[in-house]
């Protein structure tokens, strides 16, 4: 995996030097706001209880955190 994000790396760096635009990585996809994610039960646990001291929804409790980065 690291071989494969130093690759990458290295593409864009090429891109912006030969001053070519990236693509626009969502050209022609259409998202659905939706996605899957497996965790450990202890995590899925962990994340419930905090969400519900918050007093927020499992859903809107991750999204915060995800958007907070």
């Amino acid at each position: 995996m690291k071989e494969l994000v130093q690759i990458v790396d290295e593409w864009i760096e090429l891109y912006e030097k030969d001053g070519v635009a990236l693509p626009d990585p969502s050209a022609g996809k259409e998202y659905s706001g939706k996605f899957v994610i497996r965790m450990e039960s202890d995590l899925h646990k962990a994340l419930a209880l905090k969400a519900m001291v918050a007093e927020e929804s499992l859903n809107s409790y991750v999204v915060e955190k995800l958007r907070a980065g």
